[in-house]
């Protein structure tokens, strides 16, 4: 599996169906077995050596999109048993990109008004060796509560010290590294990737719902179709709230 912080799959057609048909040939003849974690489903399979979470989300303006991590290997299958071209677009640490896997080329996409260059833009390191994005993770999480993201910043450096002075040396290494790898929309490789995305005609909300988002109000979406009076926790609804129409997504999991 790669290791992308994000990643999402395009495709220029309109059946969900034919896409899930499709994952589930690819997958079950490299050797993966469909199946359902949620309530109600299938349950997962015990002794996993290797997982692939995904959601097909319904067709929208000729595109679908398939949101989770899929493994990049197994995409020159996806797109010739699909027979059309797929993009897959992606970020890392320090680095975004949009890869196209096919017969096709990512600029017969191109949205009127906007050229090539558009489509690669510089790359822009996140910062300094030994530096994070927490900043800008910070700003995402205080916009979202409603917090001043200044008085957050301030108040995480000053907590994060303060814990970090308690760990041996390889122990707080352990925890910058670790924060240094959460994703952040603000951050340049991803605001890369934004630009790029902004020049194709690929539809607007190209990255709504993300796969967290999705996967949770999936799973509460399931417990409230088995039973409608099922009682929910603290912040299910909010959850709830940014996802219209959870089971609406076609549920591609595979493990092996």
């Amino acid at each position: 599996m790669t290791d992308f912080l994000w990643s999402s799959i395009y495709l220029p057609i309109n059946d969900e169906n034919q896409v899930l048909r499709s994952l589930k040939a690819v997958y079950e003849f490299a050797g993966y077995k469909l199946y359902n974690p949620f309530p109600g489903g299938t349950g997962t399979p015990s002794g996993i050596q290797d997982r692939v979470r995904l959601f097909v989300a319904p067709a929208e303006s000729g595109w679908i999109r398939i949101i989770g991590e899929a493994d990049s290997n197994h995409l020159p299958a996806l797109a010739t048993e699909l027979k059309t071209v797929l993009l897959y677009a992606w970020i890392g640490t320090s680095e975004s990109s949009i890869e196209v896997f096919g017969s096709g080329e990512l600029k017969q996409f191109l949205r009127e008004g906007k050229s090539e260059a558009d489509l690669n833009p510089p790359q822009i390191a996140s910062g300094k060796q030994g530096t994070s994005d927490q900043p800008g993770i910070l700003s995402d999480l205080a916009g979202e509560y409603g917090v001043d993201s200044k008085k957050a910043d301030k108040l995480f450096q000053k907590t994060t010290k303060s814990i970090l002075r308690k760990f041996q040396n390889e122990d707080a290494q352990a925890a910058m590294a670790s924060m240094q790898s959460a994703f952040s929309w603000s951050s340049p490789p991803a605001q890369r990737l934004v630009q790029m995305m902004d020049a194709l005609i690929i539809p607007a909300n190209w990255r709504e719902p993300d796969f967290r988002d999705l996967s949770t109000a999936y799973q509460i979406a399931c417990l409230l179709d088995i039973d409608e009076n099922a009682p929910l926790l603290p912040g299910d609804e909010a959850i709830l709230d940014k996802v219209e129409y959870p089971l609406d997504y076609e549920l591609a999991y595979f493990a092996k």
